[in-house]
């Protein structure tokens, strides 16, 4: 039987459940697959040039930052 998952689940319980689902469950496996394919592995990083050669800025905590 394999373990249900809320539907916000993070990578890591996407996979930790497919770890779970017996070989022979195929149609569970490539479900869970599914999911852990198409689950975000981290936030967007937002990235921008920092106004003088050799300098970008980072998005982070809402306002650009040297990084």
């Amino acid at each position: 039987m394999t373990p249900e998952l809320p539907a916000n689940a993070s990578r890591d319980e996407i996979l930790e459940a497919l770890s779970a689902t017996p070989e022979h469950d195929i149609e569970n496996r490539v479900r869970l697959w599914n999911r852990f394919t198409a689950a975000p592995s981290a936030p967007a990083i937002k990235v921008r040039h920092g106004g003088r050669p050799g300098t970008m800025e980072i998005w982070q905590d809402g306002r650009w930052q040297a990084g």
